[in-house]
């Protein structure tokens, strides 16, 4: 005959086991909603399976290290079966902002794209790309140096934003919204 637990053992047991259950669903629910650190605004970018239209527009980014361009990949925020509000069909930089009418007051923000990319975008580090010894982040909106908090930076229709990490840096490429290439990716409806 096996020895009986007593009544406080049993309890300390289930007590063990429901704090253990609790703090797995705690972590798993960061991880799943928080994104890596992402804040309950960027947390709030859903991904849709059909076309959501009301809210449309487009923006530029570049990425530059050390002098040379990093492309942003294409199909970020494309998902099998939907799409995040924010996100690229190509590698040609260009960020489409697609979201449902009740969105059309939200600011988005170009730390909202990175995190429906999955990567970090803060003073030390773009994607990637660590900021070195020596090394330094410069931001551009629409050809101006833009001095605040790259993650805050607001999207908006057209805005052409490059982010260099450096020394060296280039002058901010000027981004041709005419050419037939960028006027057929924004022409592009899901």
């Amino acid at each position: 005959m096996a020895p009986r637990r007593s009544r406080y053992s049993r309890l300390r047991l289930e007590d063990y086991l429901a704090a253990l259950g609790l703090f797995l669903v705690a972590v798993v629910a960061l991880a799943v909603l928080g994104r890596g650190g992402a804040t309950g605004r960027a947390a709030s970018l859903r991904c849709d399976t059909t076309p959501q239209l009301a809210v449309h527009y487009h923006a530029h980014l570049d990425l530059f290290y050390a002098g040379r361009m990093v492309p942003i990949p294409g199909q970020v925020g494309v998902v099998q079966g939907c799409r995040y509000w924010l996100h690229t069909y190509s590698a040609d930089g260009i960020l489409h902002v697609q979201g449902p009418a009740a969105v059309a007051s939200r600011q988005f923000t170009m730390g909202d794209f990175f995190w429906v990319w999955g990567q970090p975008l803060t003073s030390r580090q773009v994607a990637t790309l660590k900021v070195g010894r020596g090394q330094q982040l410069k931001a551009w909106l629409d050809g101006r140096p833009y001095t605040a908090d790259v993650a805050g930076l607001v999207l908006r229709p057209r805005d052409e934003v490059v982010l260099e990490e450096g020394p060296p840096f280039v002058p901010p490429p000027h981004f041709d919204w005419s050419s037939a290439s960028a006027r057929q990716e924004t022409a592009r409806v899901p």
